[in-house]
C-alpha cells in the first residue's frame, strides 16, 4: 500500500471513494520526509499511506513538493469530507545545526496547517504525540514510544507499509508513517468530542454536574468578589481560568462517554 510522492519513486497505490465519504488525513513532519495516513473516518479503513520525499529539496520547494502531494491526494478523493491531524513538533530550545533544521521544518509545519485548511476545506488539529500513545496504551518514553507505535500499528493494520535500511534495519520513515496514522486516528476522537458538543442537553447536564465541583465554585466565587470590588481585570483574569477548567472538565467527561461508546461497539 506504500505510496511514495517524490523523487524516489516506489510503487503507489490509490482509491477514491464516493462524494459522501468521510476521510480523516495524518501528517508527521520530519527529516527527510513526511508520512502521511488518509483512512475511512468509520472504520479507519486505510486509503492511502506513505511518504512525501523531501530529500535534496530546499525550504521553498520542500513547501512546493508538499503542497502539490496534498492538492493530488485530495484530487484523488474528489468530493470527500476530511478531518485533518497534524503532528505537532517539539522546539529545539539550543542553537547550532540542528536548531536551524528543526526550525525550518516547524516553519514548514506551519505552512502546512495554513494551506491544508484551504486544501482540505477543514481547520486540522494540532496532535501532540504523547496523547496519542497514551490513548493507544502505550507507556514507552522517547524513540522507544515511536517503535512501541510502529509495533501497535502494524499488529492493527494488515500490510501496513514498512520502509528498512540497507541494513535491513527499522528505517525512520516508517516511524513517520506511524505517527501519520496516529495523528490520523487521534483526529477522530477529537472531531467526535467536538460533535458531541453539540448536543446541548447532554452537555448542559454533565456541565450541571461539573459545576459542582468545589474548586470550580470556589474560583467563580473568587472572579465575582473581585468584581464587586470593581476589580475587572483581575475578576476577568480568574473568569478565564474558571471557564477553562469547566470546559477541560466537560472534554474529559465527553472523552469517557466516547471511550464507553466504542467498548460497547467492540463487545456487540
Amino acid at each position: 500500500m506504500l505510496a511514495w510522492i517524490g523523487q524516489r519513486k516506489l510503487p503507489r497505490t490509490c482509491r477514491g471513494f464516493a462524494s459522501e465519504n468521510r476521510l480523516l488525513l495524518g501528517l508527521a513532519i520530519t527529516q527527510p520526509c513526511i508520512g502521511y495516513a488518509a483512512l475511512r473516518f468509520d472504520t479507519l479503513e486505510p486509503v492511502k499511506i506513505g511518504l512525501i520525499d523531501l530529500v535534496g529539496l530546499d525550504a521553498s520547494a520542500k513547501k512546493t513538493e508538499a503542497l502539490n502531494a496534498l492538492k493530488s491526494l485530495r484530487k484523488q478523493n474528489t468530493g470527500a469530507t476530511w478531518v485533518v491531524g497534524i503532528k505537532q513538533m517539539a522546539r529545539v530550545g539550543h542553537k547550532g545545526s540542528q536548531y536551524f533544521k528543526t526550525a525550518d521544518l516547524i516553519r514548514l509545519n506551519g505552512v502546512l496547517a495554513d494551506q491544508a485548511e484551504r486544501i482540505f476545506k477543514t481547520e486540522p488539529y494540532d496532535i501532540h504525540m504523547r496523547q496519542v500513545q497514551t490513548h493507544l496504551g502505550i507507556q514507552a518514553q522517547s524513540w522507544a514510544s515511536r517503535r512501541a507505535m510502529f509495533d501497535y500499528v502494524v499488529a492493527k493494520v494488515p500490510a501496513f507499509p514498512v520502509v528498512k535500511t540497507h541494513n535491513n534495519a527499522l528505517a525512520d520513515e516508517s516511524l513517520n508513517m506511524t505517527d501519520a496514522w496516529g495523528c490520523a486516528v487521534f483526529a477522530k476522537r477529537r472531531r467526535r468530542v467536538e460533535e458531541m458538543r453539540g448536543d446541548e442537553a447532554a452537555v448542559a447536564s454533565i456541565k450541571a454536574q461539573i459545576l459542582q465541583q468545589r474548586t470550580l465554585r470556589e474560583l467563580e466565587q473568587h472572579a465575582k468578589e473581585l468584581r464587586e470590588e470593581g476589580k475587572m481585570r483581575e475578576s476577568k483574569e480568574v473568569h478565564d481560568v474558571w471557564a477553562r477548567r469547566v470546559q477541560q472538565e466537560v472534554d474529559k467527561k465527553l472523552f469517557a462517554m466516547l471511550d464507553q461508546e466504542q467498548e460497547r461497539q467492540q463487545t456487540t
